[in-house]
């Protein structure tokens, strides 16, 4: 698989309008899916998306009941051929 994923997750946004960002590099036609959790639950409803190659950013809107703190980005992808990668990043929502 030839794809690669941001160093950072970066949280933007103010109240209504917060998501997390996860930015990826795919040398080849991919499915990515990210999901946004604290500990076991969700904090967005997840990602799924056709990804073309070059650059590329998936957005999960955070829900408005969940307050500031870590929180942890996963994102799987899988290629054509049915190869998996996953890669997990850490950031921090702001109030």
């Amino acid at each position: 698989m030839d794809a690669k994923v941001n160093k950072k997750a970066k949280a933007t946004g103010k109240d209504k309008r917060r998501k997390v960002e996860l930015g990826v590099k795919a040398g080849e036609p991919l499915t990515a899916k990210l999901v946004v959790t604290r500990g076991n639950k969700r904090v967005g409803a997840p990602k799924k998306k056709e990804l073309k190659p070059g650059k590329r950013t998936l957005a999960v809107k955070i829900r408005r009941n969940v307050g500031p703190r870590r929180v942890k980005a996963e994102l799987k992808m899988t290629d054509e051929a049915g190869n998996k990668k996953v890669a997990k990043r850490k950031t921090r929502i702001r109030g």
